[in-house]
């Protein structure tokens, strides 16, 4: 927006769309300091173990300063919630 104080980069992925598409950017490859904003969109439903470790291993690789969303996960009937803070990591129902 026009009254952000800072710039924030934006990138969009969607995962399952059966459209071709350019390969993701490397989030490491930014050595400027500032605000990047990541959407994730994923067709179907997650392998929640899977997500978790992936999760897991961004917020250890990366300074990420929140982390949200709404899961599909296989195996659930109802949408799982997460959200992380730095390092700090939580899921519900």
């Amino acid at each position: 927006p026009d009254r952000a104080l800072v710039d924030i980069d934006r990138v969009f992925l969607h995962v399952g769309s059966g459209e071709s598409a350019a390969a993701p950017p490397k989030l490491n490859e930014n050595p400027e300091p500032g605000v990047r904003c990541v959407s994730i969109r994923v067709d179907g439903s997650l392998d929640l173990d899977v997500f978790n470790r992936w999760v897991l291993t961004m917020l250890s690789d990366f300074e990420v300063l929140r982390a949200k969303g709404v899961l599909a996960a296989a195996g659930h009937d109802q949408k799982l919630a997460f959200q992380a803070v730095h390092a700090a990591f939580d899921g519900t129902p």
